[in-house]
């Protein structure tokens, strides 16, 4: 089943349809039971009424309650072709009269007897089904007994005829119950696609996107008042979010400016009297130019995360070659690993392609391969893999970070992605914590999921899952 169908099928609207369809089913059950009640009793007493009524016509006819008398009466009726049917039996039991077939038996009262096919042969409109005929027994004096029968297939045929229009009727109002249900859960989920979509892009970083409403007098139904509503609190917000980035930014732009000067300043001091100072204040102002290019680098860092959270970079997305990229960070970390006496090894297949800007995922693999190097000991290996994906049209590739260093404790995983924040083990190193956020900002960008776990039997995983590349339909493809 298409997944279209099975997204209606969980819709609140067809459910409720469905339950309206059900409840109104049960009434119209409880209705045909009574029309079926009260036909069935009408027409039935019409039979009884017309059955005591022969049966007296006999008793009046014969002159007596007596089973010869009544015998007599009832041959001279058949003689006349009577509508009805007779048994007279008499006290011993033998057939005195009647056209009812043999083996019935005499029963008092009202009651229904079903006679097999060849006992309606004689009738006109016969099908060869069994008929039944509606019965009034009673005593004869003598130890006689009487039966008077009528054909009850008038009965029979009405209580097919309410059978059959119901089963019709029921099942065209069910028919059209979720027909209506189906068509008002398509409407429905048509503008929650709608919302939905809106707000992934929203969410995606879209933040001038609004939820779409249908223009309509009056204010449109509450899909539209509550759009309409959830789009003034998406203004207000999109107004505090540029506010706070661009509070973010300014700050960022204006103390990069005094920092440049500063910097300036303090190689134009070192420079202007060298012979007059001393190893030691040289010293000083090179810390100090350090400084200050730890500051410029942790607001050029700064910077760079807002605009990447900022999401302007996606508009330029396009397929790029993670294979070339990942062996660019390859050829570039492999010696500065070799400097620390580590090994950094790689395992790429080639032609694997995302989608993506190719600068911002190099600057993320290169950020993760530079920390792994950074923080890990000598001797340590580090292996930078690709894997293609193991099911194509599901999920995208993955690449992971490896190595047997020292780590990242389970509890202090979760925050390692927070700007500024470092492990205690960490804080002596140079760094400005921010290396790891950016890695955060570039995969929530290109919706990569990031995965952290043990490299059995020590050391880091670090995992990171891509989407699918888009074709050109929408459809999830990946290209090798």
């Amino acid at each position: 089943m298409p997944s279209r169908w099975l997204e209606l099928f969980r819709t609140t609207s067809l459910r409720l349809a469905l339950l309206y369809a059900g409840l109104f089913g049960i009434s119209a059950l409880v209705l045909f039971a009574v029309i079926y009640w009260a036909a069935d009793n009408s027409l039935a007493g019409q039979i009884d009424a017309s059955l005591d009524a022969e049966r007296a016509a006999l008793e009046a006819q014969a002159g007596s309650r007596d089973a010869a008398a009544v015998a007599a009466a009832v041959a001279e009726r058949l003689r006349a072709g009577d509508r009805f049917r007779y048994l007279v039996v008499d006290a011993s039991g033998s057939v005195a009269a009647g056209n009812l077939p043999d083996g019935t038996k005499p029963r008092a009262g009202y009651h229904d007897v079903e006679f097999p096919a060849p006992a309606a042969a004689g009738n006109s409109d016969s099908d060869g089904e069994p008929r039944v005929f509606r019965a009034l027994g009673q005593s004869l004096s003598g130890g006689g007994f009487l039966v008077v029968a009528q054909d009850a297939h008038e009965l029979d045929e009405l209580r097919e005829l309410i059978i059959r229009s119901f089963a019709w009727g029921a099942g065209a109002t069910l028919l059209l119950a979720l027909l209506g249900g189906g068509a008002m859960s398509a409407g429905v989920l048509r503008r929650v696609e709608a919302i939905n979509r809106a707000s992934e892009r929203i969410i995606s970083g879209d933040l001038a996107r609004r939820l779409p409403t249908r223009s309509r007098p009056g204010g449109g139904d509450e899909f539209d008042r509550l759009a309409a509503n959830l789009n003034v609190m998406l203004d207000r917000i999109e107004r505090l979010v540029e506010g706070l980035r661009q509070v973010s930014t300014d700050i960022a732009h204006d103390l990069r400016t005094p920092l440049g000067r500063l910097r300036r300043t303090l190689e134009a001091a070192r420079e202007a009297v060298p012979g007059e100072l001393g190893p030691e204040h040289g010293a000083i102002i090179d810390r100090a130019i350090a400084e200050a290019d730890a500051l410029q680098a942790t607001f050029s860092a700064l910077l760079r995360i807002a605009q990447i959270e900022a999401g302007a970079a996606r508009r330029g997305f396009a397929t790029v070659d993670l294979s070339a990229v990942l062996e660019a960070v390859l050829e570039v970390y492999g010696p500065a690993a070799e400097e620390k006496q580590q090994v950094l090894a790689g395992r790429i297949p080639p032609g694997i392609e995302v989608a993506g800007d190719r600068a911002l995922l190099t600057q993320m693999v290169a950020n993760l391969v530079e920390n792994a190097i950074r923080h890990a000991p000598a001797g340590t290996r580090m292996a930078l893999a690709l894997e293609p994906s193991s099911a194509p049209g599901s999920c995208g590739p993955q690449v992971t970070v490896q190595d047997n260093g020292p780590g990242i404790p389970p509890h202090e995983r979760a925050n390692v992605f927070r700007r500024f924040y470092r492990l205690d083990t960490s804080r002596g190193s140079p760094g400005n914590g921010l290396g790891l956020a950016l890695v955060a900002a570039v995969a929530d960008l290109h919706g990569v999921g990031i995965r952290i776990e043990d490299n059995d039997p020590c050391g880091l995983s670090v995992t990171l899952a891509f989407p699918p590349v888009p074709d050109t339909e929408g459809r999830a493809i990946e290209r090798e």
